[in-house]
């Protein structure tokens, strides 16, 4: 692959993930994630994300890929951690409505539940895919 395939492609990485931290705040308040604290983590993230990756689009350097690459890996924390609380608050769910059940009968409806899984994973595959998109940048050289 070409130096300029390699770049036009790096480019196309970097505004598709643009527009979903971009798209993603909008999608969390159209859905009322805002009824506890907890809940403008993605936010934070969110717009963490798109400023950095805007840094890199328009001022590529050693400085602004360590800064892509930290706010990436908040991401993946911070998705991490979503997950986490989804499957706590549908588990916690389930309970309340069926308290005799044992774990084991739990488990595909928390999976199922209100709180959905991939919300909170999306964060972690835009980061993993600013990863790849960054592995090997010319300004980290």
């Amino acid at each position: 692959m070409t130096s300029q395939n390699e770049s036009t492609i790096r480019k196309a990485l970097l505004v598709l993930a643009s527009v979903m931290f971009a798209g993603t705040p909008v999608e969390l308040w159209l859905a009322d994630h805002t009824q506890e604290p907890a809940q403008f983590v993605p936010f934070v993230l969110c717009i963490l994300g798109l400023l950095a990756l805007l840094a890199v689009i328009f001022r590529p350097s050693r400085s602004t890929l360590r800064a892509l690459q930290a706010a990436m890996l908040l991401n993946i924390v911070g998705g991490l951690v979503g997950i986490g609380l989804h499957l706590a608050g549908n588990y916690t769910f389930e309970q309340e409505i069926r308290p005799n059940a044992a774990a084991s009968e739990l488990i595909l409806d928390t999976l199922k539940g209100a709180n959905p899984l991939i919300a909170p994973g999306l964060l972690v595959f835009i980061a993993l895919m600013v990863l790849i998109a960054i592995y090997r940048h010319p300004a980290g050289r």
